[in-house]
């Protein structure tokens, strides 16, 4: 039986730069801020998979933008590839202006005007799936006193982010690739992370086949 969604299509202007081209366009994230006929939005990027609800993300306290931190950055940045944004078109003027004057993609421009005045969500809204690859996992846990469990972190991940240069985008990767592909945790010794790690791009396709 196919379940109805209710889904409402809203055509933007695609916004190109110079550049890298994998984020040639990432600038069009920006019109999330001109979206005023909504209260307050949540933005997820398409390279992602949505583990826990968050509807309560929409009743978090007055701010422009809620962002998790870039924790797997060296210097302090806050990452949109989850935000939850109120929108306004001075907002959004400004964001592009900002664009327009200093360059830099998404991510650049929404730090340079909100890292400073945006409400930080905790790391478990963003979880890399590149983080199950790494042998030191002090930056995502916050410290290096905590003991790390895959699969706790997993259970308590709302939302994972698939990052794991130099496979391409998760709709790019053909489900039967992922068993030989070296690019994931090696087992032995991280044969739980590789499991986790399998199954996150398992559960991913099943969701594209279904949508």
């Amino acid at each position: 039986m196919l379940r109805r969604l209710e889904v409402k299509l809203v055509g933007v202007k695609v916004l190109q730069q110079t550049g890298d081209p994998v984020w040639a366009q990432s600038l069009t994230k920006l019109h999330l801020f001109g979206l005023t006929q909504y209260k307050r939005l949540i933005y997820m990027d398409a390279d992602g998979l949505v583990l826990r609800n968050m509807d309560y993300l929409f009743s978090l306290p007055d701010a422009p933008v809620a962002m998790p931190r870039a924790y797997w950055l060296s210097q302090p940045r806050m990452c949109n590839a989850l935000a939850v944004v109120q929108p306004s078109a001075q907002r959004l003027e400004q964001l592009l202006q900002r664009a327009r004057t200093h360059g830099g993609f998404d991510m650049d421009v929404m730090n340079d005007l909100y890292k400073g005045q945006c409400l930080v969500l905790p790391n478990e809204y963003i979880f890399l799936t590149g983080e199950l690859r790494e042998t030191n996992h002090t930056r995502y846990l916050g410290n290096d006193l905590l003991p790390w469990n895959a699969t706790a972190e997993l259970l308590r991940a709302y939302y994972v982010h698939f990052s794991d240069n130099p496979l391409p985008k998760p709709w790019l990767l053909r489900p039967e690739e992922l068993a030989s592909n070296d690019s994931g945790p090696s087992c032995p010794p991280h044969c739980e992370e590789r499991s986790l790690w399998t199954s996150l791009y398992q559960s991913y396709h099943r969701q594209m086949m279904y949508c």
